[in-house]
């Protein structure tokens, strides 16, 4: 099995077809026909299923994909690393990050770091922090923006800011609350957090539990920018991160209202493969962010205080 049909292989498996796979190659299709078919002898498995809509992985496809493709991205981030050596930044970046901050800072962040480095190829994965971080120990992220996890074992962790979590309400809103706000006032209220399985739900219960609060909310919903959605519209009342909320701060149609004592407080971290370094253009792209995010939490106002995150 040499280099170029590991290419193959990977080309194939992920567009399910072999003209497509072809056309991306370059190649003709009898000649990646016939490199499969070489594979396949060599390996003594059956690698893809052909149907009519193309051709489906089989089992040893899955596990070979699951083996390969990490391989082959660290080969690609040596050349990069290796081309860097001349002062300019190339290949792909491949970065893990929270839903709440994408929404916040992503775009602006992204366009920052392409007027400086068009020749990167930006990808960016969202999702919840144990998902991330399992990305990235398999090797399917470089990097990844997560909340404070209990463990670091088998990673590196960089800390970039730690916030204190707000009541945050609709301007217009008839719930009349004053700052600060207790957490056993937010449990007589029409209450919307995000689901259990969301770590920001897990830093509130955790919380209210130690003082003996029980908190019950009248909807729980998975994604943040849906509940946000919610508090604009009616009189409900949430628990987040000021940056999540950002858009609707900034505009003057939310407002955010601090918690008394005790605080309800998320860190958020870069992580990293601890034997796996950082390329200069994940290394770019993270001070990139990191600019964006303290940027947004200084523009931050707290109602009763001025700003939002202790940095």
């Amino acid at each position: 099995m040499d280099f170029r049909q590991i290419q193959y292989f990977l080309c194939l498996y992920e567009e399910g077809s072999i003209t497509r796979a072809a056309h991306r190659l370059n190649i003709v299709q009898p000649a990646l026909s016939m490199q499969l078919a070489r594979l396949e002898k060599e390996v003594g498995q059956k690698l893809f299923e052909r149907n009519v809509s193309g051709i489906t992985p089989t089992a040893a496809a899955h596990f070979m994909h699951g083996l390969f493709l990490p391989i082959m991205r660290d080969i690609a981030k040596a050349q990069a690393l290796t081309a860097s050596l001349s002062g300019k930044l190339y290949g792909t970046v491949e970065i893990g990050m929270l839903s709440s901050l994408a929404s916040t800072v992503l775009g602006a962040a992204i366009q920052s770091f392409r007027s400086s480095s068009p020749d990167v190829e930006i990808t960016v994965k969202e999702g919840y922090s144990d998902v991330l971080i399992e990305s990235v120990m398999s090797g399917h992220l470089d990097v990844a923006l997560v909340n404070r996890v209990r463990s670091s074992s088998g990673f590196h962790a960089e800390p970039l800011i730690n916030e204190r979590l707000c009541a945050i309400v609709s301007a217009a809103s008839r719930t009349r609350l004053k700052a600060p706000v207790t957490l056993r006032q937010l449990a007589d209220l029409n209450l919307i957090l995000p689901t259990q399985q969301n770590g920001l739900r897990s830093l509130i219960d955790r919380q209210a539990q130690a003082h003996g609060i029980n908190l019950q909310p009248r909807i729980s919903v998975d994604g943040l920018l849906p509940i946000i959605d919610l508090v604009q519209r009616t009189d409900g009342v949430t628990v987040l991160p000021p940056l999540s909320a950002y858009s609707g701060l900034q505009s003057g149609v939310l407002r955010a209202l601090p918690l008394a004592k005790p605080h309800v407080e998320r860190s958020l971290i870069w992580i990293h493969h601890s034997r796996k370094p950082v390329a200069p253009a994940a290394q770019k792209f993270i001070e990139t962010v990191n600019a964006e995010i303290h940027a947004a939490a200084g523009r931050i106002r707290i109602a009763g205080t001025g700003r939002a995150s202790s940095v």
